[in-house]
Formats: C-alpha cells, structure tokens, sequence
C-alpha cells in the first residue's frame, strides 16, 4: 500500500482552495453528490460548511478505531448524519485496525 504514517490527526493537510470550493457549489448545481471518502479533515469541513444538501463519504472508517487522516472523526460523522447523508465502511482492513496492519485474517469482535 504504499509509506502511510499513522497516527496521523485528521487536520494536518490544507483544505479546499477557492477552485475547490467553485467545483463543489457548482456540483450542487447540477445534481452532482460530492464524496468525502478520500479528503482530510479541512476539505471535509470545506464541503460541509458550504451547507449543500446530505453529506455522503462511500468509504470511511473511524478515525477513533485507527488513526488514519482520511477515517472521520466523531464530530464529522456527527456532521453527516444531522444533514441526512450517509457513510459507507471501507472494507480494507488497515484503515479498521489501530496498528494498520494488513492483515487479511482481521475480524469483527
């Protein structure tokens, strides 16, 4: 999978720039769902504040679970669901672990 630093708070990247936040209203326009699966804290709270409708990441995990940038926070999935959004769980095992392993042998307790 790549060098991927964990822990790692979710807000240590820069969000949106003004070109982001033009394509995300501009989504809104048309119809289009915008998902947050793969930004950071920043972008998340970028699209959010922008207050367009249900908030909708296909793939997360929480980030209390692993400490991994893109996994949400509470207040964030708190966020998704008072819009009436929806979150999807990754099912790549080391984004479901604290240690970030990639162990295919992981398991629900």
């Amino acid at each position: 999978m790549g060098a991927v630093r964990v822990p790692v708070e979710p807000g240590h990247r820069a969000g949106s720039d003004p070109a982001g936040h033009a394509l995300v209203r501009r989504c809104a326009e048309l119809g289009i769902m915008v998902d947050l699966a793969h930004l950071n804290e920043k972008g998340f709270w970028d699209v959010a504040h922008a207050d367009l409708g249900p908030l909708v990441s296909s793939h997360s995990a929480a980030h209390a679970l692993c400490q991994a940038s893109r996994n949400l926070t509470d207040s964030q999935l708190d966020a998704i669901g008072s819009t009436g959004g929806l979150v999807g769980i990754v099912y790549a095992v080391e984004f479901l672990r604290a240690d970030f392993a990639e162990d295919i042998d992981t398991r629900w307790s």
